[in-house]
C-alpha cells in the first residue's frame, strides 16, 4: 500500500513539472520578436519598404537611405533586399536604429 502511495506522489511530481517546463519554454518564445517587412510601390512611381516587429509598423522606408534627394528603389528585388539588411541588423543587435552604409548599397547593386 505504502509503494502504491509513493508512485502516485513521484507521478504527480513529474506532471507538475512537466507542465511548469511547457510553461516556462512559451514565455521564453514570445519574447523574441517578430521581424518581418513588405515591399510597396509608392506613388512617385517607385519602391520602398516597410518594417513591422510583432505586426506594428517600425520602419517606413520610401527613399534609398543615403540617397541624394527623394530617390526610391528601382525594383521590389531591391528595396526587398535592403529590408532583409535592415532585419538581419535588427536580429543581431547591431542597433536600435539600424542604419545602411553606402558600402552595403554598392555592393547590393543599388546605385545612390
Amino acid at each position: 500500500m505504502i509503494k502504491k502511495y509513493w508512485v502516485y506522489i513521484l507521478f504527480g511530481i513529474a506532471v507538475i513539472l512537466f507542465v511548469i517546463s511547457g510553461l516556462m519554454e512559451k514565455n521564453k518564445k514570445s519574447t523574441i520578436p517578430q521581424i518581418t517587412y513588405k515591399a510597396y510601390y509608392t506613388d512617385s512611381l517607385q519602391w520602398g519598404y516597410d518594417i513591422y516587429v510583432n505586426n506594428q509598423l517600425r520602419f517606413h522606408q520610401n527613399i534609398i537611405p543615403g540617397a541624394s534627394g527623394k530617390k526610391g528603389f528601382v525594383s521590389e528585388e531591391q528595396a526587398a533586399t535592403i529590408a532583409r539588411l535592415v532585419i538581419n541588423k535588427m536580429k543581431n543587435h547591431q542597433a536600435h536604429f539600424p542604419t545602411v552604409t553606402n558600402a552595403e548599397l554598392d555592393s547590393c547593386g543599388i546605385t545612390r
